[in-house]
């Protein structure tokens, strides 16, 4: 797909998807009518500066491709009406890029005691998992484009979380897909963000009335017996019962703004990298001495003291006996320290102590 721009190498990872669902050539060929408008997901993408470089050399699950770019991307997949869609999770404002991103927080539904079905006996069935099974720490590797792409990690953690219920670390991930340090540290940040503020999920009965529901619509739960009153939830699962062919509805929390691409900046990496291709230049003339035998172990030996400029870094060794046929006797693997007068001394006595 195409970059961005002049200045940034990646892809919008809505270009991406639409182009694996319908390419015929590397992806499903699948008739573009098919997908869904995709623009939401794209202006939520670009206007919080998330994008992706993706390299498929082997034969992969196009939903698996898609789901990872999904997650990436903070959004959830929907199909809607045969249609493939992307929702994110955010509900935060945000332009930037040439993009706006305007969420929708409206309940599409208040559902109250009148709406629930209390064919199981309870309306309302609600999932808690403990705040101590949380996890707090998360790890994410990304190619590192800043640091000649070299796999780096990126992590966020809540600090108030650890010091109370201690340091629980999930399995770390590799998004190689991701190569700007930014998107790996929004991503990271999103992990933890849900994993700590959402915990609760709700199950409950609609009746077909509400079949335009969907998977990521917002609506509100009142329950006075539970202590629910016009709590939001987000819907995650929509399925109908076999005998009944009534809704039976999955949701889960739905914290405003705790969803939301953290605006922290990543620390950028303080590695440098070798240039190979520069020239290392010629060798200093070296310095040719023969050794006290203290130095030698009683052996009579000749040694060199070889050097070059500031990108010279070692030398192979050859020597000659008459100036023509050469015979390479070792390796330099280090400069050795020399220096240079930055001006002649003086003349003084055979043994001269002042300079």
């Amino acid at each position: 797909p195409t970059r961005i721009s002049s200045t940034q190498p990646d892809a919008n990872p809505a270009v991406i998807i639409r182009e694996l669902i319908s390419n015929r050539v590397y992806g499903l060929g699948i008739d573009i009518a098919k997908i869904g408008n995709l623009q939401l997901f794209s202006d939520f993408c670009m206007s919080n500066g998330i994008w992706i470089s993706p390299c498929y050399d082997e034969q992969t699950a196009a939903h698996e491709l898609i789901t990872r770019i999904a997650e990436i991307g903070h959004s959830a997949v929907v199909v809607s009406e045969g249609k493939l869609k992307l929702v994110p999770y955010s509900d935060t404002y945000a332009s930037g890029n040439g993009a706006t991103f305007v969420p929708n927080n409206a309940p599409v539904y208040d559902l109250n005691e009148d709406d629930f079905l209390h064919n199981s006996g309870q309306p309302i069935k609600i999932t808690r998992s403990s705040q101590a099974d949380a996890n707090n720490h998360f790890q994410i590797t990304y190619y590192d484009r800043a640091n000649e792409y070299n796999e780096a990690t990126a992590e966020a953690q809540d600090q108030a979380h650890i010091e109370k219920f201690g340091l629980r670390t999930s399995d770390p991930e590799e998004y190689h897909e991701i190569c700007d340090a930014s998107v790996a540290q929004k991503l990271v940040h999103f992990k933890k963000d849900r994993s700590l503020s959402v915990r609760t999920t709700y199950e409950f009965q609609l009746s077909l009335r509400y079949a335009l529901l969907e998977p990521m619509d917002i609506v509100t739960l009142t329950f006075g017996p539970d202590g629910l009153d016009r709590v939001p939830v987000r819907i995650i699962e929509v399925s109908e019962d076999d005998e009944s062919g009534d809704l039976n509805i999955k949701a889960e929390d739905c914290p405003l703004g705790s969803q939301s691409p953290t605006q922290q900046t990543a620390q950028p990496s303080l590695s440098g990298g070798v240039d190979f291709n520069i020239s290392a230049g010629n060798v200093n003339a070296p310095v040719l001495f023969e050794p006290s035998l203290q130095l030698t172990r009683d052996s009579t030996e000749i040694w060199a003291a070889v050097s070059g400029g500031q990108n010279w870094g070692g030398a192979k060794v050859w020597v000659s006996l008459d100036n023509q046929t050469y015979q390479k006797i070792g390796v330099v693997t280090a400069p050795a320290r020399q220096g240079i007068l930055t001006a002649p001394l003086p003349t003084g006595a055979v043994i001269d102590t002042s300079n």
